[in-house]
């Protein structure tokens, strides 16, 4: 215990420790053979599309970057500019803009070195640069998370808690072994719309014009990069009415004025960063708020047939089922209520929501999903609650029964990881409960003879 507490006061050791061994996991799979012939795969192919299209081609006609990623549409039909259809969002080609960019120039460099190298856009250096991005992306988002946590409660038990989210959670696979997909800039954007909403604005009198407009320019991104994590905004929202409301009734207009005026700065900037998502929708559907998603089905949410219980325990990706971390960060939250009432019925009640909106999709299992995947954009919500949820372990002196079981769930989630990818499960049909308890425990064995059938 004497060597965690040194290490919880020297955060950045760990988590930057964290994030190179997260990079070189990642550059290390790099050589290992892949079936398609790419690093990047499954949904982050479309996203990828954006990049290349307006790079190379300055339009959003997919025709090529298709062809070239051997992907269909995500529609039949065409769009009304008589294009390849895109549903997914623009935002994270956008993120990564700058990481693509510097592949290109790299390409180039290495193009007039060896006219073998490639500098189409399409290689590895590109999609290699935006995984890269992705990672280090997330790893900014946790360190926000770790942030706030430290200012909930202890510095050791913030850093535990982001440490167990990082290697107990399904966060890990998705930063190493699918960066492409949205959801370490999810993580990102939610992380930093949430911690300048923490920091500057929730218990403030008066808020300077810059961080109004740094919120709304958060706020635009959650939405740019996931149109699903708009609730995630409504916390602010709610703490702004709130300020609102408040200084209202106690009739000073001054404060209400600022509020006011504040909160329309951070929509307008929200807006505008919105913007090219809605350009783009203009563009390819022909209408500036469109849900793409409904473009090749009847009906894609069941309002009134949520799948709440398969979404948080169901074998078929349940969030709970997949990864108990989580359940325990809720545990958290629940304890952090004595304290921090407002704070923690919030978070609970935009998980909630997000739990709703999942179980409401038609696909509420989450395609090939490893574990919940649409609830790592909360990993600022669940890092406060574990973190508080440690420091009530650590104010019970229970330390060894929760390292024991910590190092347990670390050990299980590498388990699942390595079932999940080598394919002793499936991606995207329902596992068996023997599948996730016993065959898992012997995985081990079914490795190891599987070894020795090839050797």
């Amino acid at each position: 215990m004497a060597l965690l507490h040194t290490l919880a006061l020297r955060p950045r050791l760990v988590l930057g420790g964290l994030f190179i061994l997260s990079l070189l996991a990642f550059l290390a799979l790099i050589p290992v053979p892949r079936i398609d012939g790419k690093l990047i795969g499954s949904d982050g192919l479309y996203y990828f599309a954006y990049a290349h299209t307006l790079v190379f081609d300055g339009d959003l006609d997919f025709t090529n970057e298709y062809a070239a990623l051997n992907i269909p549409p995500t529609s039949p039909r065409p769009t009304l500019a008589g294009w390849p259809a895109n549903k997914y969002a623009i935002g994270p080609a956008l993120l990564w803009m700058p990481w693509y960019l510097a592949a290109h120039l790299i390409a180039l460099i290495a193009n007039v070195i060896n006219p073998q190298i490639a500098a189409d856009g399409y290689s590895y250096i590109y999609q290699a640069a935006i995984s890269i991005g992705s990672i280090t992306y997330g790893a900014i988002g946790i360190a926000l998370a770790h942030r706030c946590a430290c200012r909930l409660g202890s510095a050791q038990a913030a850093l535990i808690a982001v440490t167990l989210l990082w290697m107990a959670s399904n966060l890990p696979y998705y930063m190493i072994f699918e960066p492409s997909m949205p959801h370490m800039l999810s993580l990102l954007c939610v992380s930093l719309l949430l911690t300048i909403w923490f920091e500057r604005v929730r218990h403030a009198d008066h808020v300077p014009m810059g961080i109004w407009l740094l919120l709304g320019t958060a706020a635009g991104a959650v939405v740019l990069v996931r149109t699903q994590d708009a609730p995630y905004i409504l916390i602010p929202i709610g703490s702004i009415m709130w300020q609102i409301i408040r200084s209202f009734r106690s009739g000073n207009w001054v404060q209400t004025r600022s509020w006011l005026i504040g909160a329309a700065l951070a929509s307008i900037m929200a807006l505008l960063v919105f913007l090219p998502q809605m350009l783009a929708w203009k563009i390819l559907y022909g209408g500036w708020i469109v849900n793409s998603y409904a473009d090749d089905r009847a009906q894609i949410f069941f309002w009134l047939q949520p799948k709440l219980y398969e979404v948080l325990f169901s074998p078929f990706h349940g969030l709970f089922t997949w990864h108990p971390i989580y359940l325990a960060a809720i545990t958290g939250l629940i304890s952090l209520a004595g304290r921090q009432r407002t704070l923690a019925l919030g978070l609970l009640a935009i998980l909630a929501i997000e739990t709703y909106l999942i179980g409401s999709w038609w696909s509420w299992w989450q395609g090939d999903s490893f574990g919940g995947r649409m609830f790592i954009g909360a990993t600022w919500i669940w890092a406060i609650g574990l973190a508080a949820l440690i420091e009530q372990i650590r104010i019970k002196q229970i330390a060894w029964p929760a390292l024991v079981t910590a190092l347990f769930l670390i050990l299980w989630n590498g388990l699942a990881l390595a079932q999940y990818r080598l394919g002793f499960i499936p991606m995207g049909l329902p596992p068996t409960w023997q599948q996730l308890t016993i065959e898992r425990i012997l995985l081990p064995l079914r490795i190891l003879a599987r070894l020795r059938g090839k050797a």
